[in-house]
């Protein structure tokens, strides 16, 4: 490099001043200087960018790598410190609620080390888990004694029934036995008495014998288990084969059946003992109106959806006096009747409602305005809707 030639330094020496100057391949520090009177020159320095390129790319890769390395460290500090002081606790809290929320109230969240905010977390929960344990056994302890006063009550209930049972089947067979020993002391004691007077003392005795038996039994009928058998049946074939049943008793007392209301159902039952429901109702009905009256038979338009299942509704209901308010809660009870002495053993309602209860029904008691009861019974039907279009006309029928 000629120095003296170069236009840049050739201005500086006329400038007099000094200049750093950057070439491709090196840097010049130039500095004027005074020879004499009219001489002068320069004082060039020159340093190659070779030598502090490789310096600066040096120490541009020890800042690097010391970054990364700081940077690492830092991570795996910051990870630890999360891991230990952090995640662990969480983790731990989580799978002591998780334990909770399964009904594991013994577990307990392992504390942290120090005094942190997870400590006195970790803690409280404890605490908590610890309240709620005893709780649990005070409420457990609670049921326990629950149930045992249940079962001492039902067994008292049981008791009461067994009483209540005992006495009623006394009530209804003494009058009949007492009957049968004055007959039969009059047959001992008048052994020549006239012929006729003894076939009916005989026959009195027959009588109440049967009586004896029909309580006795209606009263198994009642207690013993069966299992109905269920077929489609037709609703209203069976009331009407019911009617036909009932109608010279209902003649005689001046009843009159109303089935214009009655909708043509196929229920799901057994035909006997659903038979033996609705003759028990009618039977009811038609003695609870001994000056005559009407017994209507209908059921509602539609059937009734419980429990994914579809109920067909029958209702009985009379003209008569109707049910004193004060006894109509009873008289589904074995052995409740409103009847007199010898004219029925109570049995027969209780009966009805343990048949339809057995087929998945139920069955309830109203007065209706104006005078007269009215039982309504819900069945199981085999048709999803009510067969509307095929809904026989009905007359009121005067027996």
């Amino acid at each position: 490099m000629s120095l003296p030639q170069d236009p840049e330094v050739r201005a500086l020496l006329s400038e007099g001043r000094g200049k750093q100057i950057t070439r491709h391949d090196s840097q010049l520090t130039i500095l004027p200087v005074n020879l004499g009177s009219s001489r002068r020159g320069v004082l060039a320095v020159v340093h190659p960018l070779s030598a502090l390129q490789a310096q600066i790319a040096h120490a541009r890769r020890s800042l690097i790598v010391a970054t990364m390395l700081v940077t690492l460290a830092t991570f795996v500090i910051l990870v630890f410190v999360t891991d230990r002081y952090l995640t662990r606790p969480l983790e731990s809290i989580v799978a002591g609620t998780d334990a909770f929320g399964s009904g594991d109230l013994d577990y307990r969240v392992a504390s942290p080390t120090g005094r942190g905010a997870f400590f006195r977390l970790t803690t409280a929960f404890n605490r908590m888990a610890d309240r709620l344990a005893t709780q649990r056994q005070i409420a457990d302890q609670k049921v326990e004694e629950q149930l045992a006063l249940e079962r001492q009550l039902r067994q008292t209930e049981r008791l009461a029934m067994v009483g209540r049972l005992a006495a009623s089947i006394a009530h209804e067979i003494g009058a009949p036995l007492n009957v049968i020993d004055g007959r039969a002391e009059q047959l001992m004691s008048q052994p020549m008495a006239p012929l006729g007077r003894r076939q009916r003392n005989l026959t009195i005795i027959r009588t109440q014998t049967k009586r004896i038996e029909r309580i006795v039994r209606q009263l198994l009928t009642f207690v013993r288990p069966f299992e109905p058998n269920k077929q489609v049946v037709p609703l209203r074939a069976l009331i009407d084969e019911v009617i036909e049943l009932v109608g010279p008793d209902a003649k005689a007392a001046s009843v009159s059946f109303n089935t214009n209301g009655l909708r043509d159902f196929n229920l799901f039952a057994d035909a006997e003992m659903m038979r033996q429901v609705f003759l028990n109702l009618c039977v009811n009905a038609v003695q609870a109106m001994p000056g005559g009256g009407e017994l209507r038979v209908t059921s509602e338009p539609q059937t009734i959806e419980k429990n994914g299942d579809s109920f067909a509704s029958v209702q009985f209901t009379d003209t008569g006096e109707g049910i004193p308010p004060e006894q109509i809660n009873y008289v589904f009870e074995p052995f409740f009747t409103t009847k007199g002495v010898s004219e029925g053993t109570g049995l027969g309602l209780a009966i009805c409602q343990r048949i339809v209860e057995r087929h998945g029904g139920w069955i309830y008691v109203t007065n209706v305005d104006g005078g007269g009861a009215s039982f309504t019974i819900h069945l199981p039907s085999s048709d999803g809707t009510q067969q509307a279009d095929t809904e026989t006309a009905a007359a009121t029928t005067e027996l």
